[in-house]
């Protein structure tokens, strides 16, 4: 199927005279329009379309609302594919391993909390209407899901990179309260050859997530290391 939004053929027609097919509606799994909170609407193709006259979006369609979080998702991806049309770039899966390394699911020894991990993209998930199932994580307990998609050697639908991304740029705050008192009344450990690796990295320009990366110091500790060397950090 080609999907359309109502009131976008119904907005084109008052412009162009005509509706047309508009590329951010098809993207997969995306059912609701970034310019109109409503749903898409799907409508079969012939078989063998290689030409179809009058094969147009229908204006005469009643537009239903869809939720704000299918909205936001809509406006997400238009938000990246807009970024490719620009400037070419394509997924970059180290930017996604960063969010979740900052948002405290990967441990000290550089593991994925898979448990954790898992069990939150799937109750978010969950929320989004109206999206084939087959797009979704199964269940809280859908380890392959993610980790296939984080391994960078499978390769993957489209739209798990597009669900990933918009999760974890939905969760508000990458520190929480808790870790931000933690740091204050946390001092560092007294291994000093580790905090000599930290601060020559850190000084470097390294990032926090790059930092911890390497050395398995998490990045309270890696703030308070660097207001004591006043070091300016680097947080991308």
């Amino acid at each position: 199927s080609i999907k359309y939004c109502p009131l976008c053929a119904e907005r084109d027609i008052e412009q162009y005279g005509v509706s047309y097919w508009h590329r951010v509606h098809q993207v997969p799994g995306i059912e609701a329009c970034s310019y109109h909170q409503v749903c898409l609407v799907h409508q079969d193709l012939p078989q063998r379309p290689h030409l179809k006259p009058g094969l147009l979006p229908n204006a005469g369609i009643l537009a239903r609302t869809c939720t704000p979080l299918n909205f936001n998702f809509a406006q997400y991806a238009q938000k990246i594919l807009g970024s490719i049309t620009r400037s070419q770039d394509s997924f970059d899966l180290n930017s996604l391993i960063d969010k979740i390394n900052n948002l405290g699911y990967v441990t000290r020894n550089n593991r994925f909390r898979r448990k954790k991990l898992t069990s939150d993209l799937f109750s978010f998930a969950s929320n989004l209407k109206h999206i084939s199932p087959k797009l979704l994580p199964q269940s809280e307990r859908d380890y392959r899901y993610l980790s296939y998609l984080l391994s960078g050697q499978v390769s993957q639908h489209p739209f798990k990179y597009l669900l990933v991304g918009f999760w974890l740029n939905s969760i508000p705050n990458y520190t929480s309260e808790k870790e931000n008192k933690d740091c204050e009344n946390t001092p560092p450990k007294s291994d000093t050859k580790v905090s000599e690796t930290c601060v020559n990295l850190l000084t470097q320009g390294k990032s926090m997530s790059e930092v911890t990366r390497q050395t398995g110091k998490s990045q309270c500790y890696l703030k308070l290391l660097s207001s004591r060397n006043n070091i300016p950090i680097n947080t991308k």
